[in-house]
């Protein structure tokens, strides 16, 4: 049986204290967590000098630059999700789910690199203890940026800060059936 996966994305940014911050979230998840968990940094649109610190300071990070090809939506062709020309999908969250698995056999769990922990999660304990339960944990502190109009409920609190999944979820095929989108 596979480590359980937890997975940052970082992408171009114009603030450094972004390397920073996911330096604080990689470091407390270890922390909390040591070897139990399997830990992957994928990123894109920055340069491997902005990053080398941390590879040098996590050598049990795997360190992986994105290709979409690997994702199952062809992000560059508008559709009905799109606006005007622009794939909506695009500035949603999907580039922090790509590819949608790194370990479909184990529970993965995808991270903010903004975020930072300073105990074990409850959700995430019962998370990793279930079989065939996903998780996606809800925030206190609700901001939806330009999504906020479209929940009826503002006080709902999703996020995709902290995304768990099962084993063996076909989350691929999901985002498919979802978006009703192909790669064509």
């Amino acid at each position: 049986m596979s480590k359980p996966l937890v997975r940052w994305t970082i992408g171009k940014s114009k603030q450094k204290s972004s390397y920073k911050i996911l330096d604080v979230s990689i470091k407390q998840m270890i922390g909390l967590y040591s070897d139990r968990l399997d830990y992957c940094v994928l990123y894109n649109h920055i340069e491997e000098k902005d990053i080398l610190f941390l590879k040098e300071k996590y050598p049990n990070v795997v360190f992986t630059k994105q290709n979409w090809k690997l994702f199952p939506v062809n992000l560059s062709r508008p559709s009905d999700v799109g606006v005007g020309e622009h794939n909506q999908i695009i500035n949603g969250s999907f580039w922090k789910i790509c590819p949608p698995r790194l370990n479909p056999v184990g529970h993965e769990i995808f991270l903010d690199n903004d975020l930072v922990f300073l105990k074990r999660p409850k959700a995430i304990e019962d998370f990793l203890s279930s079989k065939d339960k996903n998780l996606i944990i809800r925030d206190s502190n609700v901001y939806l940026g330009k999504y906020q109009g479209l929940f009826e409920n503002e006080k709902q609190g999703y996020n995709s800060g902290v995304i768990g999944l099962c084993p063996n979820y076909d989350f691929e095929n999901h985002i498919k059936l979802l978006y009703n989108l192909d790669r064509k």
